[in-house]
């Protein structure tokens, strides 16, 4: 075999080995990197079974378009690991063309490592051909069963709610609050997850009688209490529905001098008004269960029932039916 032979050889079998190793390389990271949705299923103790994934990922992909035309992806960083690391190969995935610029390595080299006093989540955004794709990191450790993965939808709607804040027209505390904690209880719930839905409105709800009887502030713009911030969104979206409170809104609020302005002009009333309107309520025992929203949160979202179009989606509008069960009759022998 001559030399020139023997060369040729050599050069197909480094260019075979390079193109094995790189397929690895990308298999691991395929495994390692995942849609949002799957791999906080994979966190959670609950099996769920190949079929209501793929209608779980239909929705939350549908949910991913209304708020905002994202793709998520969540990834564990091991404690051996760098998160710098990690974050690098996760971006170089979703970006190959450009994954080492000077804005890249900067928004990797702000990821904080996780620690024993430093946990939650991390999280990096990158736009992507007008998506927006981000990445959720959590800490390998779990101190509670099922921890991870609630924190991984509760992350997808905290990073939501970020987006749309402008640095000059401050939100309320109680309101983002409010609005993160509805959210993910609403998603969690509806893929039997977590506390059922109508559990997490009976709970609020004798958490919030407690605070009535320990005669505790109960007024939402300043009490900084998580349950009485939460009935405030329940009250809105019982009266004025889910597109209102957290579609609409924000888009006045972009357009509005603050978010005082953009509150009274989507919902007709002022927010002092309508925070005494609502510690009155509570003061008289308001009962959080008969303002449970009844409708998917996707549908909730698009209201497809108050378009113009006639679809399947468009005739299942459930609001008009939840005070049924509560109507009077007479039973006839």
């Amino acid at each position: 075999m001559d030399m020139t032979r023997r060369v040729n050889i050599s050069v197909y079998v480094l260019l075979f080995l390079c193109l094995l190793g790189l397929s690895n390389v990308i298999f691991a990271n395929d495994q390692r990197l995942k849609p949002l949705l799957n791999g906080a299923v994979e966190l959670h103790r609950n099996s769920i079974s190949e079929k209501q994934m793929v209608i779980y990922n239909r929705h939350f992909s549908n949910l991913e378009s209304v708020l905002g035309n994202t793709q998520t992806y969540l990834t564990v960083v091991k404690r051996s690991e760098s998160i710098a690391d990690v974050a690098s190969i996760a971006v170089c995935e979703l970006q190959a063309n450009d994954c080492s610029s000077d804005e890249i390595l900067n928004l990797i080299s702000n990821l904080e490592p996780f620690s024993d006093e430093n946990t939650g989540y991390r999280s990096l955004e990158l736009s992507v051909d007008n998506v927006i794709k981000q990445v959720i990191f959590l800490d390998e450790s779990d101190a509670y069963q099922n921890e991870r993965s609630i924190l991984a939808f509760r992350a997808f709607f905290k990073q939501f709610l970020s987006r749309q804040v402008r640095s000059t027209k401050p939100i309320p505390k109680w309101w983002t609050d409010g609005q993160e904690e509805y959210l993910t209880k609403t998603l969690v719930a509806s893929m039997f997850l977590g506390e059922p839905f109508g559990d997490f409105h009976n709970r609020i709800s004798r958490e919030i009688a407690g605070r009535v009887t320990d005669q505790a502030p109960l007024d939402v713009s300043e009490a900084n209490y998580i349950d009485i911030s939460i009935s405030g969104i329940m009250q809105l979206v019982h009266d004025y529905g889910m597109k209102a409170v957290f579609i609409e809104f924000y888009e006045q609020y972009s357009l509005s001098s603050s978010w005082d302005e953009a509150f009274e002009q989507i919902f007709a009333i002022d927010k002092s008004k309508f925070a005494t309107s609502l510690e009155l309520a509570t003061r008289d025992g308001l009962d959080l269960s008969l303002l449970r929203e009844p409708n998917d949160l996707v549908d909730g979202l698009e209201e497809p029932w108050n378009e113009d179009a006639l679809t399947a989606r468009s005739l299942f509008d459930l609001a008009p039916f939840k005070l049924m069960s509560r109507l009077p009759y007479n039973r006839l022998e």
